[in-house]
């Protein structure tokens, strides 16, 4: 997988629709939630690292990650062990 290759054009098209999200429209679709998650992994990729280089990738994870919803269901997930 080329993860830079994949992650930049995916910034590129954060950056083109205002920071909102990935794909255009008004909501989240799954490339953002899919976005979301994969950041949300320490195992899988430094987010802090991501972040610097994706900083509109970054953002979408933040805002996913902070809705109501998300962070509800987040604080009660159980913790799973990978």
């Amino acid at each position: 997988v080329d993860a830079p290759r994949i992650f930049g054009f995916l910034e590129k098209r954060a950056q083109e629709n205002g920071g909102k999200n990935v794909a255009g429209g008004e909501g989240y679709t799954y490339a953002d939630f899919f976005v979301a998650q994969f950041l949300d992994r320490p195992y899988v990729v430094d987010a802090a690292e991501v972040a610097a280089k994706y900083p509109g990738l970054a953002g979408i994870a933040k805002a996913i990650n902070e809705s109501p919803e998300i962070a509800a269901h987040l604080a009660q997930r159980p913790e799973t062990p990978f």
